[in-house]
């Protein structure tokens, strides 16, 4: 027997910033240079997000299903762009979209199809109801996850579906970096021998990013000069600002705002 073919097509509800996007971007690119036919499929097309254009620059197959279609025109279509692309492996990218890679997969005979629960399971389960939660576990042969914790919850949820940890990758700091720091540190009106927590991610309650404000005013009594600096922003933005004031000098903590680039900080 041959080696098996090296082809895979991954399905993500969509490709706005945020990091399960970056997580898909790095992934695919890196597999392609690793040898592998690699193809998206978004689910949120014609909505110009940003990580579209990274995916189109790269030259890796990019199909967009128009946002706001029906679910079985999704699924019809999602089958349709794998029996084109015809991948051994079909891996959707958020629990959303497990069930167009699973029963896509099958119309389209992908020999083994792939899910993911990249987010909160207990909020996954929140959004969706146990009923969808259960239907997005439902015609996979495997779920990846990025933390044990969730691996647990979908273990005792659905015990006899294979469930495999893999952890987010990051990308590795060339060796200019560390000479912006200072020039970073003054853009951003930061003391140059001040310590600095930051947090990067969007600013939406499953962040919990008002529990690392908590934390900051309990360490801003024994290091005075701590700077909070925030990357993102969201519909608690507000907020957090508030609280921010309530409990720690107005110049320890920075709002930044969303910064697609925000591995440059």
């Amino acid at each position: 027997m041959g080696k098996p073919s090296k082809v895979i097509t991954f399905v993500t509800g969509q490709l706005g910033i945020g990091g399960a996007e970056k997580q898909l971007f790095l992934l695919a690119t890196s597999l392609r240079q690793r040898g592998w036919d690699v193809s998206v499929v978004t689910l949120n097309g014609n909505a110009g997000d940003y990580w579209e254009a990274p995916f189109r620059k790269s030259g890796l197959p990019l199909a967009t299903i128009a946002a706001g279609t029906s679910r079985p025109y999704r699924l019809l279509a999602v089958a349709g762009l794998l029996r084109k692309y015809r991948p051994t492996i079909v891996h959707s990218w958020t629990m959303f979209a497990n069930p167009y890679a699973a029963l896509g997969g099958r119309l389209a005979g992908v020999p083994y199809r792939l899910g993911s629960e990249r987010s909160n399971p207990s909020q996954s389960l929140e959004e969706l109801g146990r009923f969808w939660y259960s239907q997005c576990l439902r015609g996979l042969d495997a779920i990846v996850m990025n933390s044990h914790a969730a691996k647990m919850f979908v273990n005792s949820f659905r015990p006899t579906l294979r469930a495999f940890v893999v952890h987010n990758g990051i990308e590795v700091p060339d060796e200019q970096a560390s000479e912006l720091r200072m020039p970073l540190r003054a853009e951003f009106k930061v003391p140059h021998e001040a310590p600095v927590l930051g947090c990067i991610g969007r600013l939406e309650p499953r962040k919990n990013f008002g529990l690392a404000l908590s934390v900051a005013a309990r360490l801003v009594t024994r290091f005075p000069n701590l700077r909070v600096v925030f990357v993102g922003d969201g519909s608690l933005r507000s907020s957090l600002e508030q609280q921010a004031e309530r409990l720690m000098p107005s110049s320890s903590v920075h709002f930044l705002g969303a910064l697609p680039q925000a591995s440059r900080l």
